[in-house]
């Protein structure tokens, strides 16, 4: 049960990153991003990241029943210092992008919580440390990206269809390199982490890594493919494509909800040989 509890709220912290790298990502872009999704990404970012912090403190204490024990932080702070402070920045700039330059702020936010990834957690045992935290950092900034697409890009009630399709054009523009670019980047960062190639077909860990990442390969190619066709769709057919819109971004989200999951599971529970 603790185990459950530990991956679920490993789970809320990747899903509340990422949201908000996203946000920023978005904004960075030029795409429509109002203040009000700024501060929820800021809010929701700053809640995800103590609830990982209360957790990390119960995993060394022991059970939840010693969370609120100040003296066991001690152990936990050293490992996560770096990434707290680059999250917490993240926080501000998320903030201040909602009052003033947006796009400037908001990026920067977005990039300081993707290297606060790359600034802690199992890259930190490789030799080749600097390398493979900016790995992660991109790779993160990269699936952040992705995973706020059925926000941005949700045919809601009342959108122009010609709205709509500059932001699927801006999107695949982005996505155009960016997927082949994480793909890379997540196959590389699997070998490195899990030892070796044997290691990521032959252990849990490196079989959760190598699910995460076919199933986050199937999400990005078919999804890029599917807004490729969808965006044709919209200049020729207009609201008719809504429908198929809404199935490929729904399947989007269904199949990161698989990705994170693997993730949370196999960094919590199992970890590297």
């Amino acid at each position: 049960m603790a185990d459950v509890l530990a991956i679920l709220l490993k789970a809320v912290f990747y899903i509340g990153s990422l949201t908000a790298v996203g946000v920023g990502v978005h904004m960075a872009i030029g795409m429509p991003i109002t203040s009000r999704w700024l501060r929820v990404a800021a809010i929701s970012l700053a809640l995800a990241l103590t609830l990982r912090l209360l957790s990390l403190n119960a995993e060394i204490a022991g059970g939840w029943g010693q969370v609120m024990d100040v003296s066991m932080f001690s152990w936990v702070w050293p490992s996560v210092r770096a990434q707290v402070f680059a999250v917490i920045l993240g926080v501000v700039c998320l903030s201040l992008a909602s009052i003033t330059r947006p796009r400037l702020f908001a990026g920067v936010g977005a990039f300081a919580v993707a290297a606060g990834f790359g600034l802690a957690g199992h890259t930190q045992a490789l030799e080749g440390v600097g390398l493979a935290s900016a790995a992660v950092a991109i790779h993160v900034l990269i699936a952040g990206f992705w995973v706020l697409a059925p926000i941005v890009l949700w045919p809601r009630a009342g959108i122009e269809v010609s709205s709509l399709t500059w932001r699927m054009e801006r999107f695949s523009q982005v996505a155009f390199w960016a997927v082949p670019l994480m793909v890379a980047l997540g196959l590389w960062l699997s070998v490195e982490i899990a030892g070796s190639i044997a290691n990521v077909f032959l252990t849990p860990y490196g079989r959760l890594l190598l699910l995460k990442l076919g199933v986050a390969s199937i999400a990005l190619g078919g999804g890029a493919l599917n807004k490729v066709y969808v965006t044709a769709r919209l200049k020729s057919g207009g609201r008719t494509a809504f429908k198929t819109l809404r199935l490929a971004l729904l399947a989007d989200m269904g199949l990161f909800t698989i990705a994170i999951s693997a993730i949370a599971a196999a960094t919590t529970v199992f970890g590297p040989h």
